[in-house]
């Protein structure tokens, strides 16, 4: 009976020595995949980030030749509308009685020249939008399929994954914060040579209109009056079409971000079933291997500990990978869609996201910087 137990008991080592080779062996393979699969990762969300970029830069210099172009049709429309006047002036001080017909030539005319630049004008910010959508449509659709792939493999590699997210959204928050402060500087640029012409121009008209008063008599400014009407009565007009422009581009605005929302709630929530899907699988498939190369052993007490909690590390880890990396991944997504709104100045449309990024990671200072920022702007 001794020597029964003693082979029983050196079998049960032998096969207890297997079993403990086969999971090294199946840990090892693990990990290398993880790791093979995530430098995959890292390597297509940097394709994707240049391309990006590349986009982006794009945009910037279509928009600046766009600006480029209304500014010198404008430039040339005011440069004819002087000229216009200046001859209808000279043509008066010769010619009192063929005034008039002169004067409502010339406004003739630069009714003409005005509708044909807006008509351009329009033709070209209609192009640029376009362009920009369907280049915002191409980014979206690569972000997507990036955070898909990226999600699947980060349950492999937590802590090199947080590192290098960690690092990236610093990086990111300094070429926001440097994009920012050289648009403002072209803003105010832009501001202070508008401001300037119009000063000049302004000086212009004052100057030919007291000349052309000293000139005139009783007839003609009856004459002037009528133009001044029509003058303000276009501004008028101009003023009222360009506010319904601007708000119907804001509606447009609004309703794509909400749309945008929607969809990125949707491809989330997809996701996270999936993933507890699959990590429910491997959990069955896991201790369905233990308990297999387990049979006919008594186990301790705490076997099968770590299986249970499905984490990654000892069993004295404080929380799952696969729920940090979770929350990790929806904080930083937060964060950078909160600083996209921030960044086109739809602060309201801002708040409520950097509000989410907090119930992910409660008392981070990057969001609560910005709602504060935000609260500032808001009571403005």
């Amino acid at each position: 009976r001794i020597a029964q137990e003693k082979a029983a008991a050196e079998k049960l080592a032998k096969e207890q020595e297997a079993a403990k080779k086969a999971e090294e062996e199946r840990l090892a393979k693990e990990k290398e995949a993880a790791a093979k699969a995530e430098a995959e990762r890292i390597a297509q969300e940097k394709a994707a980030a240049e391309k990006l970029a590349k986009e982006q830069e794009a945009a910037k210099k279509a928009e600046e030749e766009r600006l480029a172009k209304e500014k010198e049709a404008a430039a040339k429309a005011e440069a004819e509308r002087i000229a216009q006047e200046k001859a209808a002036a000279e043509k008066l001080a010769k010619e009192q009685e063929a005034a008039k017909k002169a004067e409502e030539e010339r406004i003739a005319k630069e009714k003409e020249a005005a509708a044909k630049a807006e008509a351009e004008r329009i033709a070209q910010e209609k192009a640029a939008a376009e362009k920009l959508a369907k280049e915002q449509e191409a980014a979206k659709k690569a972000e997507e399929e990036r955070i898909a792939k990226g999600k699947e493999a980060a349950a492999k590699a937590e802590a090199e994954r947080i590192a290098q997210e960690k690092a990236a959204a610093e990086k990111l928050a300094k070429e926001q914060a440097a994009a920012k402060k050289a648009e403002e500087e072209r803003i105010a640029k832009e501001k202070e040579a508008a401001a300037k012409a119009e000063a000049e121009r302004i000086a212009q008209e004052k100057a030919a209109a007291e000349k052309l008063a000293k000139e005139q008599e009783a007839a003609q400014k009856a004459a002037l009056a009528k133009a001044a009407t029509e003058r303000k009565e276009k501004e008028r007009l101009e003023k009222i079409a360009k506010e319904k422009e601007i708000a119907e581009k804001k509606a447009q605005e609004k309703a794509a971000a909400e749309k945008l929302a929607q969809e990125k709630a949707a491809a989330a929530k997809k996701a996270e079933e999936e993933r507890i899907a699959k990590e429910k699988a491997n959990t069955e498939k896991l201790n369905a291997e233990t308990s297999k190369n387990q049979e006919g052993i008594i186990a301790p007490v705490n076997s099968g500990s770590e299986l249970e909690r499905s984490s990654i590390g000892s069993k004295d880890a404080k929380y799952s990978s696969l729920q940090t990396i979770g929350s990790q991944t929806q904080y930083l997504e937060k964060i950078k869609r909160g600083n996209e709104l921030f960044k086109m100045k739809r602060y309201a449309e801002a708040k409520p996201v950097y509000e989410e990024a907090l119930k992910f990671k409660p008392n981070d200072p990057t969001a609560t910087k910005r709602l504060e920022e935000i609260e500032a702007l808001l009571k403005k």
